[in-house]
């Protein structure tokens, strides 16, 4: 989730890096990049301001909305799933795994199909524990151990 946001913030970042450099480009066009050398040319500046950053919130709220969408599910059939697996298996191998129910499928007809979202927990849940993860799930059994013979 974190990442995610993370993302979201990079590409919004670059996205209002874009629009500010496109508009301050256009504002040296129009003449409008000049200093302001009294008081009276303050209002309009901050008026010219507060609409250029009111459409930048609209597009901002846009880019929002947009993103909390709920992507539609993104369907495989054996070979996308061959290819999108990291290690691109034997598609018998994938059919072992089928076989075995050890990977998330679904079966309509004769065709068998996957849904990206569910091959991606999949993949996550198979991730190998580090020796330090090894190590302190031993000691966590040992001490528990140790209580209960208490």
């Amino acid at each position: 989730m974190v990442e995610e946001w993370w993302n979201y913030f990079l590409h919004l970042h670059h996205l209002l890096k874009i629009y500010f450099c496109t508009k301050i480009k256009k504002l040296k066009n129009e003449n409008m990049s000049k200093q302001i050398y009294n008081l009276e040319e303050m209002p309009q500046a901050l008026n010219y301001l507060i609409s250029k950053v009111e459409t930048l919130e609209e597009k901002v709220n846009e880019l929002s909305t947009k993103k909390d969408a709920p992507e539609p599910q993104e369907w495989m059939d054996i070979e996308d799933l061959r290819l999108y697996l990291p290690t691109h298996p034997a598609k018998q191998t994938i059919y072992g795994w089928v076989n075995e129910n050890s990977i998330p499928y679904y079966k309509t007809s004769k065709k068998l199909t996957f849904r990206k979202s569910e091959i991606d927990e999949w993949l996550k849940k198979g991730r190998r524990k580090s020796n330090e993860d090894l190590r302190r799930e031993a000691v966590e059994f040992i001490y528990k151990k140790k209580g209960m013979g208490r």
